[in-house]
């Protein structure tokens, strides 16, 4: 009974119970040898030992049982616990973070950047380089508006304009930047606060937040077939994604007005004509 209490317990209290029933045991033996009578009270006795030994050796099984569970208690708290504050850290990276500036050494121009909600990061102006040869626009025409909007480019031109370590994002790239906080709110929070016209009849502004300093202004498009459009009102971005011969996609920010009783902010992928003009935000490369 000692040994099986003992292995049941700890391994110093197997030891213990094994050490007491040896001694009683020899104890049995001498009293049986001086007489019978003896020898059987010998024997009770040994065998009260015996219980009192394993009675107490399974005390301490048990309350190593209780320490045991104690600490698995305590464990999963402290798990827990530490599982909480990891939390914390992740929910405070989808904010943006100011990246700071790039200078593109092509033409030296500086160009703010950023750090946005799917940890990645992006310039936080329109691309402005003039490539040559390379088809792009400044808004009609005029090369002060370029420091404003940046340059339109046609899509097979934009391609190719991202300074080195920078890349045109995919429709990919796009959607995971939008969707890092919410395709809804991003439509207002990537808008600049100022720049953005009111929708056609309403007297409301259409200015977003900026909440994440990528600051999208209205720049407008430059149509093959009608000329410039639309500054003011919409922001059209190319992506490096191609659809077929003739398209490919690109992402819209722009305000709707129902009838004059809502101003809406809406953002939107859309194929586009691969010889249109519009905006570039360059991704850097990961």
């Amino acid at each position: 009974m000692a040994e099986t209490a003992g292995t049941a317990g700890t391994a110093d209290t197997a030891k213990t119970a094994a050490a007491g029933t040896a001694a009683t045991a020899g104890a049995a033996k001498t009293a049986a040898a001086t007489t019978g009578a003896t020898g059987t009270a010998a024997a009770g006795t040994a065998g009260a030992a015996a219980a009192k030994t394993a009675t107490a050796a399974t005390a301490t099984a048990a309350t190593a049982t209780t320490a045991t569970a104690a600490t698995v208690t305590a464990t999963k708290t402290a798990t827990a616990a530490t599982a909480t504050a990891a939390v914390k850290p992740v929910a405070a990276a989808t904010a943006a973070k100011p990246a700071g500036t790039f200078t593109d050494e092509r033409d030296k121009q500086v160009y703010r950047t950023v750090k946005m909600p799917d940890g990645k990061i992006w310039m936080a102006q329109n691309l402005n380089y003039k490539p040559d040869p390379g088809n792009s626009w400044c808004y009609g025409d005029d090369e002060s508006m370029g420091g404003k909007y940046g340059r339109l480019y046609s899509w097979r031109t934009a391609m190719t304009v991202a300074p080195a370590g920078w890349h045109l994002p995919t429709h990919h790239e796009w959607l995971d930047m939008i969707t890092a906080r919410g395709a809804w709110e991003a439509s207002v929070k990537l808008k600049s606060k100022t720049g953005w016209n009111a929708s056609r009849g309403d007297n409301k502004d259409g200015n977003g937040t900026d909440e994440f300093g990528f600051t999208a202004l209205p720049g407008g498009y430059w149509d093959s077939k009608g000329g410039f459009g639309h500054v003011g009102e919409y922001g059209y971005w190319w992506s490096a994604t191609e659809e077929d011969s003739y398209f490919a996609t690109g992402m819209i920010i722009r305000n709707v007005n129902n009838d004059g009783l809502m101003n809406e902010t809406l953002i939107l992928s859309e194929k586009k004509y691969k010889w249109d003009g519009y905006s570039v935000r360059c991704i850097k490369n990961a």
